[in-house]
């Protein structure tokens, strides 16, 4: 596997960090496992628990846990862009650059402002 780039690492960093806040805001308030997010106008339901799960194992660089965990949030929302961005950024990680693009264009789909 190649040895990401200073470049990669950066952009890597700053989308985690965008992760864990968006993580934050969807925890925020919420004592269950279950969050109304807002993406595109549109209201959907988030398991909260899998949520945080996934992002702290991203966080902790154990990906392919993470994507375990991103298809658990998916599976009851598919609609929602932020996992697919986030499983993108794991395969980015590993280095499955198809798999990687799959889930941007997804993202992009679900989610096309952010």
């Amino acid at each position: 596997m190649a040895k990401p780039q200073k470049g990669d690492q950066v952009r890597a960093t700053t989308y985690m960090l965008i992760s864990l806040v968006l993580a934050g805001v969807v925890a925020s308030g919420c004592g269950g496992g279950g969050r109304r997010v807002v993406q595109n106008g549109e209201e959907l339901s988030i398991n909260q628990d899998k949520f945080l799960k996934a992002v702290e194992l991203q966080r902790k660089e154990d990906y392919f846990k993470a994507l375990k965990a991103w298809d658990e949030v998916i599976k009851d929302e598919p609609r929602y862009g932020l996992a697919h961005f986030n499983k993108a950024l794991c395969y980015d990680r590993i280095n499955y650059v198809a798999e990687a693009m799959g889930e941007y264009e997804l993202a992009r789909k679900y989610d096309p402002k952010n």
